[in-house]
């Protein structure tokens, strides 16, 4: 197999790798465990009666992707952590997006053609209230 194919298959393999670190704290009263997609995300308070049961934090990473993908994944790992908690909405406090460039690498050379790869990390942080919202009566 040739230089190029093998690092087009490496470029593929790592795009779909995004790293996600998540955890949370508890501020209030803790539920049973909710279904991550029955989870609604607000921007603001809702108007209903909620309580807030804890702090939500996510950060994902990934060096091929970035934008809303990357962000997909992160509110996916938020709702994800929130549901431990039993919660059934998040309230968004911020979201956050850093880019870092590394020094490059050359990997392969063919016809006077170097293949250079840089390290780039792309990053998403996103931080949320878990919220319970009361069921209506």
């Amino acid at each position: 197999m040739s230089k190029v194919m093998l690092c087009a298959l490496g470029m593929l393999l790592a795009a779909g790798c995004t790293i996600v670190d998540a955890s949370h704290i508890v501020t209030g009263t803790t539920h049973p465990a909710s279904s991550p997609e029955q989870i609604k995300l607000y921007g603001e308070a809702p108007k209903t009666p909620y309580e807030v049961i804890g702090i939500v934090s996510v950060t994902a990473n990934n060096d091929w992707v970035a934008g809303q993908e990357l962000l997909d994944d992160a509110l996916k790992a938020l709702k994800d952590e929130a549901a431990k908690l039993g919660a059934n909405a998040l309230l968004i406090d911020g979201i956050n997006a850093h880019m870092s460039a590394n020094d490059g690498i050359v990997v392969g050379s063919s016809d006077n053609v170097n293949w250079l790869f840089t390290d780039n990390t792309f990053e998403k942080s996103v931080q949320a209230k878990a919220l319970y919202i009361q069921p209506a009566p």
